[in-house]
């Protein structure tokens, strides 16, 4: 969605499920993204899969989008320090979606989203707190910057060098 409006930034899409890879080929190619390199595997729990880490090429951002309501709240350690290891010392981690605020949802659609995802059996599953992820950033020397209110009851996390 992002690199047809930022035609100047060159976007490195990664995911666990390399299934999916197929299907961003495909969309790179339909909409004649050239801005948008090859997907790889990341594996948040895996440091061997955190890519370019041994090229010691940084990223000015990282976005992980819709990922903490499905993952558990243990890949937070994960992602905090892959991103600590890839972002530039300006570079910042956004993470979207939807999230709880110290112990509480911000909405009864947030807390009926939060039940039905629980329901599906899986113990994972359901909205993470944003105080979980500042924990495991502080571990890395990551700081939450900005909090920002997004439509459908979601937010925008950034995060960011201390």
């Amino acid at each position: 969605y992002f690199a047809p409006h930022f035609e100047h930034i060159h976007f490195h899409p990664s995911d666990k499920d390399v299934e999916v890879f197929d299907n961003i080929k495909k969309l790179t190619v339909d909409h004649a993204n050239d801005n948008i390199a090859d997907p790889v595997h990341l594996d948040l729990t895996q440091p061997e899969t955190w890519f370019n880490l041994d090229k010691k090429e940084h990223f000015s951002a990282i976005f992980c989008i819709n990922i903490f309501q499905v993952a558990p709240i243990s890949i937070a350690d994960g992602m905090m320090e892959c991103a600590s290891h890839l972002l530039t010392k300006e570079g910042i981690l956004l993470i979207y979606g939807p999230f709880q605020v110290e112990g509480a949802f911000t909405t009864p659609s947030n807390k009926e989203f939060h039940d039905t995802l629980s329901s599906a059996g899986v113990s994972e599953w359901g909205l993470k707190d944003v105080a979980d992820l500042k924990k495991a950033a502080d571990k890395f020397g990551l700081a939450l910057k900005e909090q920002i209110d997004m439509p459908a009851n979601n937010f925008s996390l950034i995060f960011g060098r201390k």
